[in-house]
């Protein structure tokens, strides 16, 4: 993939929804859209998926 300017803001986990991202996450990552690739924080892949841990930040602890 081409980047135009080599940057790439890595995956980061905020914890600041639950399931759904909310329009402060929106605002969050537009802040930042224009500087290069961004991959967003962590989610599960399905709702059965997310018994072992409620929150993606609960894997580092």
């Amino acid at each position: 993939m081409p980047l135009k300017n080599r940057i790439v803001m890595p995956p980061m986990t905020r914890s600041r929804a639950g399931d759904v991202a909310t329009d402060m996450m929106a605002d969050y990552y537009a802040q930042r859209a224009s500087a290069g690739l961004i991959i967003s924080e962590g989610t599960q892949i399905s709702r059965s998926a997310a018994h072992n841990f409620p929150r993606p930040a609960d894997l580092l602890r």
